[in-house]
């Protein structure tokens, strides 16, 4: 476990967030980590995130970076670079704002990339909301 995925770790401890944490190959590509979770066969609807510059959300927002949320599958993960939400509790400044899918809102359980490229952090829909976003203090768009 590297020191920025002990952190988050801590993180969702201190905060009493329930999480489980899953060890697999080192993965660097979505699709790499795609193959990783459904060797180990876990029960949660893996997340991915990309990251995008807009200028017009530092008007509400104090922020001009947004990371989408989306469920991934084969045909949308590809070779994308992993990137995890749960870094943003990393962030002094809070400058990126969330903006998940609709499709992430029907799934009970989420799993996530963590920081090491050797860890995947399961979660549940409502917790992720109702306590990792409240407790990171991370802005969120509106559907």
């Amino acid at each position: 476990m590297n020191e920025e995925s002990l952190y988050i770790h801590s993180f969702l401890m201190y905060k009493e967030i329930p999480f489980l944490r899953y060890c697999h190959a080192p993965c660097f590509t979505c699709a790499e980590w795609l193959n990783a979770i459904k060797k180990l066969n876990i029960k949660a609807a893996p997340v991915i995130s990309t990251i995008e510059e807009i200028p017009e959300l530092n008007e509400n927002y104090n922020s001009s970076r947004l990371m989408l949320l989306s469920l991934a599958d084969k045909n949308t993960a590809g070779n994308k670079q992993l990137i995890s939400p749960l870094s943003l509790v990393l962030e002094n400044e809070r400058k990126t704002v969330l903006s998940l899918s609709k499709d992430l809102c029907d799934a009970e359980r989420l799993c996530f990339p963590c920081s090491d490229p050797k860890e995947s952090v399961v979660m549940f829909y409502k917790d992720f909301i109702g306590h990792f976003i409240p407790e990171a203090h991370i802005s969120i768009l509106p559907h």
